[in-house]
C-alpha cells in the first residue's frame, strides 16, 4: 500500500516527546542563569516586516529569508534571528536607559539555506542582549554568561574540545583605516574576511568581488555613449566635450547639460586619488594575511603586531584585545574551555563593531558553534533609532547544544526570580572583587548584575527602585564597600 502521507517540508524538524523535554530543560536552565545575571524575559512576533531584516543584514540575507506578502498587503518574513526584534521593540520605547538594560529571549527561528548545506533551516535559540553599556567589562561578562551556559549543560568528560573562538572588528577596522581607503572598500572586505581564509582563493575572489561591484581601482564613466572602449585616448575631457555637445543638440542627454556634466567629470578627476589602487593592494595583502592567524592569544596577538609592523601600521588599537583578555581571565574559563583569537572571525555583517565569538565542539555533528554573538554599537541608529547605542548580546542554539548532550542529562528545577542586587565597581581592582561578590550573591538565590553607570548615588537608587532591584553595593578599589537597602 503506498504512503500517501503528505511529507514533511525539507529542512524542517518534528520534535517528539523526548526532544521536547530536552530543550526544554536546556532553555529553564540557561534561563535561570541568564536571570542571576539580571536579565529579564522579552518575547516578538514570529513575523517581522521584512524591511527590518534587510536593514540590518543587507540585500544579501533576502534569499535566506521566509518572505511572503500577508493578507494586509505588508511583506513580511519569519524571525532569522532575535536581535533585530529586540532593538525594534525597545527603540519603540526610546531607550531610556537609566542602568544597562538586560534582556533575555527564547524560541523558533527559521533561515533558508541552499540544498547541501549544513544549516538548520529551523532551529530554537535562547538569548541575552545587554544594550547601553560600552566598556570592555561588558564585553567579559557576555563571553562569560555565553561560555558558562554551555558549561551549564555539559557534562565534564565532554568538556574536552570546547572551544570560544573571538575577535575584535574594532580593532580590525581600525588597522585597515589606516591604509586610507574608502569606508566601503573596508566594509567590503568586512563583510568577506571569512573567505580570506583561503590563502590561495581569498584575496583573488574579493579582488574581482571589487571590481565587479566598481569599488576597487580607478574611477570610471559608465555611459556608453560616452566611453570609446576602442580608443581610450578619445576619452580625454576635450574630446568628450565635443561628443556631449552633439549628443546634447540631438536632445540625447536628459536632465542634464554638457557643461554640468563636464564640471562633474572634471571634479571627479580632481579628486581622483592616483595611489588608491597601491593602497587597496596593500590593504588587501595585509587583511588575507591577518585572516590567517588564528591561536593562543597572546601568541596570536604577537604575531598581529609582526605583521602590522611590516606594513606600518600603529598597533596600538591591539591593547584592546588584551584588556578583554585580561578582564576575561578573572572568570577563569580558561580552566574549563580553550580560548582561542581568531582575527579571520567577522561574522560577514557590517553592524558589527566590537567583539565577536563563536563557540564550537567538535562533539556537534554538523559542526556548526553551538553560540555566537557580538556588540553592535551601530545597530541601533540602523534600525532607526536616534542615536548610537551601545549593545551586544548572544545566542544559543538549542539543537546543536542538545546534539553533544549525554542522554542521561538531568532534570531542574524551577523556582520564583529571587531578589535583585546591583553591584557597581569602581575600577578594575574593584571588577575584580564585584564578580567573587555577585557569585556569592548567586550562589544564595539571589539575581545579581554588576554595572559601570555615570548617574549620581541618588539617582541610581531612583532607577533602581523602579527596576525592582532592592540592594545597592558600591564596589571601592581600596576594598571597602557600601551598601544600601532599597524599599
Amino acid at each position: 500500500m503506498a504512503n500517501n502521507f503528505t511529507q514533511r517540508l525539507p529542512g524542517m524538524k518534528d520534535w517528539f516527546p523526548l526532544d521536547l523535554r530536552r530543550f526544554e530543560q536546556i532553555t529553564v536552565k540557561t534561563q535561570q542563569l541568564l536571570t542571576s545575571h539580571g536579565f529579564r524575559r522579552i518575547d516578538s512576533p514570529l513575523l517581522e516586516k521584512t524591511d527590518l531584516f534587510l536593514r540590518k543584514f543587507g540585500g544579501k540575507v533576502a534569499p535566506h529569508l521566509y518572505t511572503f506578502t500577508e493578507p494586509g498587503g505588508h511583506k513580511v518574513s519569519l524571525r532569522p534571528e532575535f536581535t533585530s526584534s529586540v532593538i525594534r521593540m525597545l527603540a519603540k520605547e526610546n531607550l531610556e536607559l537609566g542602568i544597562p538594560l538586560r534582556v533575555q529571549y527564547s524560541g523558533p527561528v527559521f533561515r533558508y539555506e541552499f540544498e547541501g548545506s549544513d544549516h538548520d533551516l529551523q532551529s530554537i535559540q535562547v538569548g541575552g542582549e545587554l544594550i547601553g553599556d560600552r566598556s570592555n567589562f561588558a564585553d567579559s561578562e557576555i563571553l562569560n554568561i555565553a561560555c558558562q551556559a554551555i558549561l551549564t549543560h555539559v557534562s565534564k568528560p565532554n568538556l574536552s574540545g570546547i572551544q570560544l573562538y573571538l575577535n575584535h572588528i574594532g580593532v580590525v577596522t581600525h588597522l585597515l583605516e589606516q591604509f586610507a581607503i574608502p569606508e566601503r572598500d573596508i566594509d567590503l572586505i568586512l563583510g568577506n574576511f571569512g573567505k580570506l581564509k583561503d590563502a590561495t582563493k581569498g584575496k583573488v575572489f574579493l579582488q574581482e568581488l571589487g571590481q565587479n561591484l566598481g569599488f576597487f581601482g580607478s574611477p570610471t564613466l559608465k555611459n556608453d555613449f560616452l566611453v570609446d572602449p576602442v580608443s581610450p585616448e578619445k576619452n580625454d575631457l576635450p574630446t568628450l566635450s565635443k561628443r556631449l555637445a552633439n549628443l546634447e543638440n540631438e536632445s540625447g542627454l536628459g536632465g542634464r547639460s554638457a557643461d554640468e556634466i563636464i564640471t562633474r567629470l572634471k571634479k571627479k578627476q580632481e579628486s581622483f586619488d592616483s595611489n588608491l589602487s597601491s593602497r587597496l593592494e596593500m590593504a588587501l595583502k595585509f587583511a588575507s594575511e591577518l585572516a590567517q592567524l588564528k591561536g593562543h592569544p597572546s601568541k596570536t596577538i604577537a604575531s598581529a603586531k609582526l605583521l602590522s609592523g611590516q606594513f606600518n601600521l600603529d598597533v596600538s588599537c591591539l591593547s584592546e584585545i588584551e584588556d578583554l583578555l585580561r578582564n576575561l581571565s578573572l572568570y577563569r574559563l580558561d580552566e574549563s574551555i580553550t580560548i582561542s583569537l581568531d582575527l579571520g572571525l567577522t561574522m560577514g555583517t557590517a553592524y558589527y563593531s566590537g567583539i565577536v565569538f563563536e563557540i564550537q565542539s567538535p562533539s556537534n555533528p554538523s559542526s556548526l558553534p553551538l553560540a555566537r554573538g557580538g556588540r553592535y554599537d551601530r545597530l541601533v541608529k540602523a534600525l532607526g533609532g536616534k542615536e548610537q547605542i551601545p549593545a551586544l548580546g548572544f545566542a544559543i542554539n538549542l539543537d546543536r547544544l542538545a546534539s553533544i548532550l549525554p542522554e542521561d542529562y538531568p532534570m531542574v528545577d524551577t523556582n520564583h526570580p529571587p531578589d535583585r542586587v546591583l553591584i557597581i565597581p569602581e575600577g578594575f581592582q574593584s571588577y575584580q572583587q564585584s564578580l567573587k561578590l555577585a557569585e556569592e550573591f548567586r550562589n544564595k538565590g539571589k539575581i545579581t548584575e554588576i554595572a559601570s553607570t555615570n548617574l549620581d548615588r541618588n539617582s541610581l537608587e531612583t532607577v533602581a527602585a523602579e527596576s525592582g532591584i532592592q540592594t545597592l553595593i558600591w564596589v571601592n578599589d581600596d576594598g571597602t564597600n557600601k551598601y544600601i537597602t532599597i524599599g
